[in-house]
């Protein structure tokens, strides 16, 4: 991380302090609807060619520990929540939950905490 912190600077972006107390740059709230976008075009893009460590639920939580307590645990561990919005999304309950818990985090974190991707346009 220290490096990534470095060659931004070098940039011309100033690094935040904050971020390097952080496993992940990001947790990546989607539904399992949009997975394959997630997995085959974000992750690889982020991952790959950007050098950012996204925490993908799929692949990074705890086998066998409650879904709550893992997204707990890796909200704690990222710097900052990617929430992927599409009309399957908006019709989760389960994603519903998941911006509820990414609102509260932006209250106490401030209005940085998250970023929103419209990945597909959503139906009124």
């Amino acid at each position: 991380m220290r490096h990534l912190c470095l060659l931004n600077y070098r940039q011309g972006h100033v690094a935040l302090d904050k971020r390097l107390n952080y496993e992940y740059h990001a947790f990546v709230v989607y539904c399992d609807a949009d997975r394959e976008w997630v997995h085959n075009v974000l992750l690889k893009r982020m991952e790959s060619e950007e050098g950012i460590k996204l925490c993908i639920h799929q692949r990074d939580f705890d086998i066998g520990k409650n879904i709550t307590g893992n997204i707990d645990k890796y909200f704690e561990k990222s710097w900052k929540v990617v929430v992927v919005m599409s009309n399957d999304f908006a019709k989760s309950e389960w994603c519903q939950w998941e911006v509820d818990v990414v609102q509260e985090r932006r209250r106490r974190q401030g209005k940085d905490a998250f970023l929103l991707i419209m990945l597909k346009t959503i139906d009124s």
